[in-house]
């Protein structure tokens, strides 16, 4: 019986790793061209960030609009968004919004290589409880060669979530102002559970 366990086993991997591969985020290039620029010219956009720079995140937002303090997990925090556009380009997966979306169905991550210069990113919230339709267009200047964690900041206050895009040159260790971007306010959907 133990000698068909690892075949079974390999089998299984065969067949699964492809499946669950397939749907995590792939990296898109915007445009196209970015692909034959050299490395030290493309500019890097990804949903991940360290805990200290998802503090100083915090910090600053705290710092400019009040409040964005709180639990790390739950009731505030930085997180990833979702990604619809980059410079009027919609991603291919039509998963989280019908126009598309660059991030990857499995987890929600997304890797996009980008040209340098100014970036009008359409994004919105990774969060279950706001509307889908609720997105926010941004603008940042993106340097060459740099790393840029871009995501958003929520909090919930009573019965209303509030979100702010953010964006993290993690190159520079230093979050990147968006004059334009103001906290955004969405209703907090209420849910009953009802015990028969």
């Amino acid at each position: 019986m133990h000698h068909l366990l690892k075949p079974l086993a390999y089998l299984a991997a065969a067949v699964l790793l492809p499946v669950l591969t397939s749907s995590c985020a792939s990296t898109a290039f915007v445009p196209s061209s970015a692909s034959s620029l050299a490395p030290s010219q493309r500019v890097l956009l990804d949903g991940k960030a360290t805990s200290a720079e998802q503090d100083q995140i915090q910090a600053d937002a705290g710092a400019r609009f009040g409040g964005f303090k709180g639990l790390r997990w739950g009731r505030s925090g930085v997180s990833g968004m979702i990604v619809v556009a980059v410079n009027g380009q919609f991603g291919t997966n039509r998963y989280y919004d019908p126009s598309g979306t660059y991030n990857g169905t499995w987890a929600g991550d997304f890797s996009i290589v980008a040209a340098p210069g100014e970036l009008k990113v359409l994004g919105k919230p990774d969060h279950y409880q706001i509307p889908g339709n609720r997105g926010n267009a941004f603008s940042f200047r993106a340097k060459p060669g740099h790393h840029y964690f871009v995501g958003t900041i929520m909090e919930e206050t009573g019965g209303q979530i509030r979100w702010l895009p953010v964006v993290f040159d993690k190159t520079e260790g230093k979050v990147v102002p968006l004059p334009e971007a103001k906290p955004q306010t969405s209703p907090k959907p209420v849910t009953m559970t009802i015990y028969v």
